[in-house]
């Protein structure tokens, strides 16, 4: 099931890992972008692909999981999209509650 993304406002995506799976996360979000471009996408990764996405025009903003994952905790989203969908991004996902979308 997939979430109604004119009632949402806040989105975190998760691609911790993996340079070729990170930039085929592009379309993903230039699509949700200029579908939805009221949208805040934020975008979460590990530090040494930060490098990949951090120009990414359609991103506002990077987190690295290495610096800032405290700080997501205490964002609030309406969605995030589990692009990773292993163990450590399972359990970014439950702490931050919320619609997940994986």
């Amino acid at each position: 099931m997939f979430a109604d993304f004119h009632q949402i406002e806040k989105i975190l995506i998760i691609r911790l890992s993996s340079l070729g799976d990170i930039i085929l996360t592009t379309p993903v979000i230039r699509a949700i972008k200029l579908k939805f471009p009221h949208l805040k996408i934020d975008f979460l990764v590990k530090e040494s692909f930060l490098e990949t996405v951090k120009f990414n025009k359609h991103i506002d903003t990077v987190h690295t999981y290495e610096k800032d994952i405290d700080g997501l905790l205490t964002g609030k989203y309406d969605l995030v999209l589990d692009l990773q969908n292993n163990r450590r991004s399972r359990k970014i996902t439950e702490k931050l509650g919320g619609m997940v979308e994986k």
